[in-house]
């Protein structure tokens, strides 16, 4: 008597799980703006090599496969670092056309974690990162990598060395510890960016 109690408590409980689950799911679905990707394109003002891109990942997201990863929502979904990429992108995106404008701050979460999901699924990755670099702030009052390029390093981005890219990624990571502008940053900097230029090569 008592296991067919526990079976079929069970059975309620994950019946009631999978429709929360599902009802969720269905919720935030809702709350995604599409993007498009032609727009992300027209908006990008330079063009990252693949070499780039994958430099670019191993700052970001620690690993050098640049490609989204899309997973079972909610228990491993957009906040994961392997798409912190397609997370600042739809808040560049979604900022850029205010669509978070006058709402509150879960709101806020639930459509970026929203959009983000569009981005993982649809969007090519080689454009979110073109489009996240032309736009995003390094620090210094300069947006985008053709800017930074230009101030930290007096040259176009398409002549930085691998090493002088990777300085930049890592003023993303964290400006306050990696702005090698700063003379207290610059062993700090360097030395980070050896790390992961070797890891790069390697």
């Amino acid at each position: 008597m008592l296991l067919k109690f526990l079976k079929c408590l069970l059975i309620v409980i994950f019946s009631l799980s999978l429709a929360v689950y599902v009802a969720f799911n269905i919720f935030v679905k809702a709350k995604e703006v599409v993007v498009d990707e032609n727009e992300l394109l027209n908006e990008s003002t330079i063009s990252l090599s693949d070499e780039q891109i994958k430099m670019a990942s191993l700052v970001l997201n620690k690993n050098s496969n640049p490609k989204f990863h899309v997973y079972f929502f909610f228990l491993n979904d957009s906040p994961s670092k392997r798409n912190i990429v397609a997370e600042l992108t739809a808040e560049s995106y979604l900022e850029s056309h205010e669509k978070l404008r006058q709402v509150n701050s879960i709101d806020r979460h639930i459509i970026i974690l929203a959009t983000t999901r569009y981005i993982m699924k649809k969007i090519d990755y080689a454009s979110c990162y073109n489009y996240l670099f032309s736009k995003i702030y390094f620090g210094n009052s300069q947006y985008g990598l053709s800017a930074a390029s230009e101030f930290y390093c007096s040259k176009s981005y398409s002549e930085l060395s691998d090493k002088e890219f990777i300085s930049l990624c890592l003023i993303l990571k964290n400006p306050i510890l990696y702005d090698f502008s700063l003379d207290k940053n610059k062993s700090r900097c360097e030395e980070e960016a050896n790390r992961i230029y070797s890891i790069y090569k390697n």
